[in-house]
């Protein structure tokens, strides 16, 4: 009975040390899966963590986009940045270091993440974790005016699109097609469809208006057809006279590199045939102009001590001649000043340069896109827009009419200004050396004579710059 006792004795101690192993052998088991559980991609811990920056994430978009909506003028339904970036300093405690203006977009950085909204329409379209990279873009695919509209993005290429009416858009790469007012009704060709840069530095924001070629459907049973050409107004009706690319009251051409007299110092066209093909009903159905006279960002003003002024326009109430802007950007844009005090040389060089080694090209206007410009005008709105004289007449609006009552503002099929506030230069070519340069349109200051949209002025030197002569620039694919 001993010997079985101490068998038995043993034998509790073998039980004993197994069921030692094996809770040890449990118990890290279990502590593997408790970490497990905690830590990891799909963790109590790592949710936790994501829960907290996602509602840091929310909290961020939900504050910013408030101020967004709270910064939208009810009469234009438009975002105003300035109004934007004062309320999110009030009322969120930021300083300009958390707010970089990118022109079409403002990026707020608040509560460790970037909010980055569209300036015009107010809405947030991209948060990250501050100094990350936004996620590649998503293009624009709609294949209508109300589609690309809808998806408010950018086009990546050079696009057709239509209208309502089946009427043809081409859309330059990196611009993407705006409404006037977000609570009008998708707007056609006949309205006047604007496109807006969202791509490129020192652009982004500028608006141009399509100018189309051909024949137009104003309405489903209603077509006009606009031919690409120079042109003649009777100074009573209106009415059109295709002039075709012959000399203009034995004056006014629109000179080739061939045809342009060495003599001649006015910049011309950089190919007007080149333009002509491109803007063809064929090709592209049309071209843009600037949806305002030509504007400035960034731009100091050069000045210079002078003790009597000069005879065209420098004088400016004091002993200072302003001979214009300095390291100026050019845009077209609504709210920037507009670039006045600038020759017609400097204004073609401007031009040229606001787009280069693009899909398309940029240059002053010329005698065929100011004309046709006109004539689609007065075809698709039926007014005798060739001879309207400027709508403001006492004083320059420095950015231009779109900010004045309404009574003096010049907006037709959504562009501006062409007759009012300042005449502009164009690629056009007086016939005499001494003074070659051409500007068209109205002048805010009736004291200078009568002028009008489809004005043609001349006798200007390539050196004349004064406060009531600025220009616009064109786009073509």
């Amino acid at each position: 009975m001993q010997i079985k006792n101490r068998k038995l004795k043993t034998n509790n101690k073998g039980i004993t040390l197994i069921a030692l192993v094996i809770t040890i052998i449990v118990l890290l088991i279990l502590a593997g899966v408790a970490i497990a559980t905690l830590t990891g991609d799909n963790g109590v811990l790592t949710k936790a963590v994501t829960a907290k920056d996602k509602t840091t994430e929310a909290e961020a978009r939900e504050a910013v986009q408030l101020e967004a909506i709270g910064s939208i003028d009810e009469t234009t339904g438009k975002s105003n940045k300035e109004d934007f970036k004062t309320n999110v300093k009030k009322n969120l405690g930021l300083t300009d270091s958390n707010i970089k203006d990118n022109g079409n977009t403002i990026k707020v950085t608040y509560k460790g993440y970037d909010v980055t909204i569209n300036t015009t329409t107010g809405k947030v379209t991209t948060v990250v974790k501050a100094g990350e990279t936004p996620p590649a873009e998503d293009y624009n695919t709609g294949t209508t005016v109300a589609e690309t509209i809808e998806q408010d993005k950018t086009f990546e290429n050079n696009t057709p699109i239509t209208d309502e009416f089946g009427n043809k858009i081409t859309v330059p790469a990196g611009f993407k097609i705006i409404k006037d007012n977000p609570s009008d009704p998708t707007p056609s060709v006949k309205d006047g469809i604007v496109i807006q840069d969202a791509t490129y530095e020192g652009t982004i924001g500028s608006e141009f208006v399509w100018i189309p070629v051909g024949e137009i459907k104003k309405s489903e049973t209603e077509t006009v057809t606009i031919n690409l050409s120079r042109y003649t107004f009777d100074e009573t009706t209106g009415e059109e006279n295709d002039e075709g690319s012959k000399e203009i009251y034995d004056s006014y051409t629109e000179d080739t590199k061939e045809n342009h007299g060495a003599d001649y110092k006015n910049a011309i066209a950089t190919d007007i045939e080149d333009f002509k093909l491109k803007a063809s009903a064929e090709r592209s159905g049309g071209y843009y102009i600037g949806r305002y006279e030509a504007r400035v960002d960034n731009a100091t003003l050069d000045e210079t001590e002078i003790q009597y002024p000069g005879p065209y326009g420098y004088y400016n109430g004091s002993d200072t001649m302003w001979t214009g802007y300095t390291n100026g950007q050019l845009v077209t844009k609504p709210n920037s000043q507009v670039w006045n005090y600038v020759t017609q040389n400097k204004a073609s060089e401007l031009s040229k340069n606001m787009y280069i080694g693009k899909t398309f090209a940029s240059d002053l206007m010329n005698s065929y896109a100011w004309d046709t410009a006109i004539v689609f005008i007065q075809k698709v709105t039926n007014e005798n827009y060739a001879n309207q004289n400027s709508l403001n007449k006492d004083y320059i609006a420095n950015q231009g009419t779109n900010n004045l009552a309404t009574t003096n503002q010049d907006k037709i099929c959504n562009i501006w200004d062409i007759a009012s506030n300042c005449c502009e230069w164009t690629t056009e070519t007086y016939s005499h050396i001494r003074y070659p340069c051409v500007n068209r349109g109205g002048i805010y200051d009736s004291g200078y004579g009568i002028y009008y949209a489809s004005y043609r002025d001349d006798d200007f030197f390539t050196t004349d710059a004064n406060s009531g002569v600025t220009f616009r620039p064109l786009l073509y694919l």
